[in-house]
């Protein structure tokens, strides 16, 4: 596994006139997975906001899973 990390990080061409296009697609893909997460979880992220001002656990909770994470 660290010899993948390592070759993925050493050998990758940051440079090349396709890399920004193909990073800025990467990234739009995983924010449009993350919004539609909350759209189809929107209770359960409800919950832990609300518990967050109830519990010191749900506080916590909150900032490592929640919206404000």
């Amino acid at each position: 596994m660290y010899e993948l990390l390592q070759a993925i990080i050493l050998e990758a061409d940051f440079d090349s006139p396709e890399a920004e296009q193909k990073i800025r697609q990467l990234l739009q893909g995983s924010a449009s997975g993350a919004m539609n997460t909350v759209a189809e979880s929107g209770h359960s992220y409800a919950r832990r906001f609300a518990e967050a001002g109830l519990t010191p656990a749900g506080r916590l909770a909150e900032q490592i899973g929640g919206l404000t994470q």
